[in-house]
């Protein structure tokens, strides 16, 4: 069909089978000058759900033609439809604000972050604001909405909050909901805004870790410990000098309790502590 040019004959091939070919069908819809078509097309692959999320974080911009993963392999440009099935968020954004959807882009954009409030969606709904002057009240949006959410643990606001800047709002939701994987980049946010906080995260993860025995439990214990004492020193330029003097106390009873297991001491003198 495509040898002969016959755009409707491949739009009916690609439109069988259990899932339609989006991207393959928007393409050569587009190519035939049916923007119309095409458009109609992407608005039934995002009613469907056929817009991947997965690959966001391979886009540090809405439009972004490619980026490199952490792998160092490129990523293909998303008008490549090398998949057939998905249409690529940033293309569906370029598309829509190309006919002049704004309100579709977003909408696309903030359906994609509330399916997966993770950083990467965070970036790509505010790339897709920031075209159309509405950063500010975007990202005020989606944190809002986030954090109306009925969580489990608060990792997912922790993440988004941190990966905006914003400590205090992060540990507001420690606060709310815990901690879980998001602990130790809370406990090492900088600037600290509670150093004593940050101290007592490391402080539970240390006694959970020393409940295995060996030399691997007794290093990475340690390893927290010094990060620990690092925090302290940080926050002892505002605090004359408590909370390295506490710390110190609580290694001597570290010690202490630990004092039949070489390991942990062997790792402190390594360590300096």
């Amino acid at each position: 069909a495509d040898h002969d040019d016959d755009v409707d004959r491949a739009i009916v091939l690609l439109s069988e089978g259990a899932r339609p070919q989006y991207a393959a069908m928007i393409e050569r819809l587009l190519a035939a000058g049916r923007r119309r078509e095409a458009m109609a097309c992407l608005d039934r692959a995002v009613a469907d759900s056929q817009v991947i999320g997965a690959n966001l974080r391979y886009w540090a911009a809405a439009g972004t033609s490619y980026e490199v993963d952490p792998a160092g392999a490129v990523v293909p440009d998303p008008r490549d439809t090398d998949d057939p099935y998905w249409v690529q968020p940033g293309r569906a954004v370029d598309l829509y604000l190309e006919d002049g959807r704004s309100e579709d882009a977003l909408a696309l954009a903030r359906g994609l972050f509330r399916s997966s409030p993770t950083p990467e969606t965070l970036d790509f709904l505010l790339a897709t604001a920031e075209r159309l002057d509405r950063r500010e009240e975007e990202q005020k949006a989606a944190l809002e909405w986030a954090e109306s959410q009925d969580w489990r643990t608060g990792d997912t606001v922790i993440a988004l909050a941190l990966h905006i800047d914003d400590v205090d709002r992060a540990w507001a939701a420690a606060d709310r909901w815990g901690a879980d994987c998001t602990w130790q980049a809370l406990a090492d946010a900088e600037p600290q805004p509670r150093p004593d906080d940050a101290i007592d995260l490391y402080r539970h993860r240390v006694t959970e870790v020393l409940r295995k025995t060996g030399r691997p439990s007794a290093q990475q214990a340690v390893a927290m410990a010094s990060r620990m004492r690092q925090i302290a020193v940080t926050a002892d330029d505002q605090h004359a000098g408590r909370h390295l003097r506490a710390f110190n106390a609580w290694v001597d009873d570290l010690r202490e309790t630990y004092r039949h297991r070489p390991t942990v001491r062997d790792e402190l003198d390594r360590a300096g502590l």
